[in-house]
């Protein structure tokens, strides 16, 4: 996992832990009931943040003018 996280770390710069670890278990391909559970939160918490991780990785890459 050591090469994912300093993949993200360096793409996503301004990611949190809690976000790293967010995308880390969404490579690994857990259904949403699991990662809830892990990361100690509500279903529906889970299904804002991964939206608003999105949302965040939209606006991450860099923009050309």
């Amino acid at each position: 996992l050591f090469p994912y996280t300093t993949l993200f770390r360096s793409k996503y710069a301004g990611f949190s832990t809690q976000d790293v670890l967010l995308l880390l278990m969404c490579e690994m391909q857990l259904d949403n009931k699991t990662m809830a559970r892990i990361m100690g939160l509500t279903l529906e918490t889970l299904k804002k943040r991964k939206t608003r991780m999105r949302i965040k990785m939209r606006t991450a890459s860099p923009v050309t003018l």
